[in-house]
Parts: C-alpha cells; structure tokens; sequence
C-alpha cells in the first residue's frame, strides 16, 4: 500500500517544502509518515466539513493548500478542524507558500488559466546557488556515469538538458591494505586514463545526482568534488510578469478574468485605456502593487485588496483585478489532484465537495 510518506516525497520532488516561507508552516501537520493511503481527499483549506467527507469516504489522507495549524494551539475543541482530522483517523499534508511559488504551483497556473505569455518574475522569493559536480571516471566509463548523471536531473539549465564538459587527463593511486581496488593491486602505484566530467546541478537534484553518479561509478572509492556556482541560481519567483496576446480594455480584462477562473465576479480598481502587460500574484497579494507599479505593469490581477492598494491603484493609473483569496487559488486543486493521480494510480484522490467556498451575493 502506498504511503503518506511516499505522498509526501513526491509533492517535496515537485514544490520542494524548504523553499517556503520563514513564517509558513507547510509540510505534514497531523498524521503519520507511515501510515497507509488507498484514497485522498483534496481541498484549498481542511475545514471540519472537509474532514468529515474524506472519513465518510474512507479516505487515510487530507492534501491542502493552506495549513490546517499555522499558530500555536493551545486546545483542541470538537468542532475544530484538527480535531475532525484526528477523529476520522486522518493525516493532513499542507503546501502552502511553497506551492504558490513552484514551477507548476498557484501562480503559474494563474498565468496559464490567464493565456499570458513571456514569463517572468514579479519578485525574487529566494535564489539559491546552482552546484558544479566534477567526477573523475575511468574513460571506458565516462558514458555511462554522465548518462545516470544526466537522468537524475544533472546539466538541466534555462531549456537545455546534458550539459557537460569533459576533460582528459591520468589519475593515479596506490591502493592500501583492504581496499578492494576496482583497477591496481595494493600496494602498487596505478595509472589510469580518465575523463573529469563537470555538470551544473540544480540544489534540490543534487542528492539524486550524487546517488546515480556513485552507484555507476566503477571505483570502489570516486574522486569528485562539488562546488558552488554563482553565476546561476535557481530563483524562486513570488509573483510572475506576463503579457496578454493581445491588449484589453480593464472592462474587458475583468471580464477574461472572471471567465478564465469561473468566478461570478470580480473587482475591478482603477482604469486604463489598454492593458498589455499584467502582473499577478495568487492569494492576498495587495503588497506586491509597488512592485508591479515599479515594473511597467499596466494591470495587477490578485486577491483580499485592501482599501489603501485600491486608492494607491486608482492614484497610481494601474488597474488592479481583485479576483478574490479562493479564486486565485482553488485553481490549482485540480492540476495537484491530476498529478498525483499519475504518480500513484493504485491511489484514489478526490477533491472535496465541502471544500468549496460557500457565500451569497445579496
């Protein structure tokens, strides 16, 4: 049977949990990495209805966006979340901030659902050095250490994949008493042809390239080095930058909005002439304006605006689309839901009937 943990290791793979924010509480918040998972439920937020429809579907796991425990608790009522969760015999895995920013989280299905095109960063969350593994090989063997290299992920950078320099060169050694040398015997000095194989490797791939390059390596003991690469860093962005195809009116750019996310309506900020360049941020994302004024944008598409970014929008000349906290998030529900049903098809994952917002326009 799958596990939670085996859940938890592939949406780490794909919004790795240490690239959130200082003062998220991502990861898994109630449960056991252990326990056993045949169904999952999914959903923006666990509420108490949440819980109790994955335990009235049988389910061994709750997957959201936002955090069931993001303050400290100091009671657990029975009409609380985490209690509901306990009850039905659930864990509870969160992705939160690291999911808005991933490469296939919140913003960039904002984006996608948008039909913006030419991407780029609103803000740099975090940017990380890129590492350069260096490996000396036997040459016979170079091939094929630099494919398993190449499969876990190394020489990837800004579309292009295999990204290596090889080198020629002779390696020597002695091998000691209880070594079990691959080429030499003890005790005598060896010369070998060897290639040094130097590959860029994304942060987060690092420990995968690492275990491909030693389990093909032939020596009992490989030589190989890592380093920090400052002239590449694996930026994480918080908010994107895009450009519409074509320009819109605001009018016309709140309505592709709400249509686009299926929403009855949306807030509509300020006015604009044309719009062409847009900025978007998923969530509460009112802060960011500043940032989108500062980068040219002509419209900032978000969520929960508060009353002093609407007047600083109307006084700066940029339209701003409040789309709502819910709407410019729920949106990624669905494409996790898919992904994880690829991953694990022996699992059955289902997003929640509860886990819609209810609320009337009156």
């Amino acid at each position: 049977m799958t596990s939670v943990r085996e859940i938890y290791n592939y949406i780490n793979e794909l919004f790795p949990f240490d690239t959130q924010e200082s003062w998220d509480n991502s990861g898994l918040l109630i449960g056991s990495m252990e326990a056993g998972v045949n169904k999952a439920v999914l959903s923006l937020d666990i509420t108490r209805e949440v819980a109790e429809e994955a335990g009235r579907l049988g389910a061994g796991l709750v997957i959201s966006h936002h955090p069931i425990i993001f303050n400290a608790i100091k009671n657990i009522p029975a009409e609380s979340a985490v209690y509901a969760v306990a009850k039905n015999n659930l864990s509870a895995i969160c992705a939160h901030t690291n999911l808005d920013m991933g490469k296939g989280g919140v913003n960039d299905e904002l984006f996608r659902r948008l039909g913006l095109i030419n991407k780029s960063p609103l803000s740099v969350a975090k940017s990380v050095s890129f590492k350069q593994v260096a490996v000396y090989v036997p040459s016979d063997y170079a091939e094929t250490v630099y494919a398993a290299m190449s499969s876990a992920g190394a020489g990837e950078y800004d579309g292009y994949g295999g990204c290596a320099f090889f080198g020629s060169g002779k390696g020597r050694f002695v091998p000691q008493g209880g070594a079990k040398p691959f080429i030499g015997s003890i005790g005598e000095t060896e010369t070998v042809d060897e290639t040094r194989i130097t590959m860029l490797c994304a942060p987060r791939k690092l420990k995968a390239v690492i275990s491909a390059m030693l389990e093909a390596h032939p020596y009992e003991v490989p030589s190989y080095e890592i380093t920090d690469n400052h002239a590449v860093a694996d930026k994480t962005p918080m908010g994107l930058i895009g450009r519409l195809p074509g320009e819109m009116t605001a009018e016309q750019f709140a309505a592709h909005v709400r249509d686009s996310l299926g929403l009855d309506a949306v807030k509509l900020y300020g006015s604009r002439k044309t719009i062409g360049k847009v900025g978007i941020c998923s969530g509460s994302g009112g802060s960011m304006l500043g940032l989108a004024i500062a980068a040219g944008c002509d419209a900032l598409v978000t969520g929960d605006v508060k009353h002093d970014a609407a007047i600083s929008a109307i006084d700066s000349g940029i339209v701003v689309i409040d789309a709502g906290h819910y709407g410019t998030e729920n949106i990624i529900i669905e494409p996790l839901r898919k992904m994880l049903a690829e991953r694990f098809p022996e699992v059955e994952f289902v997003k929640a009937e509860s886990g819609r917002m209810k609320y009337r326009t009156i």
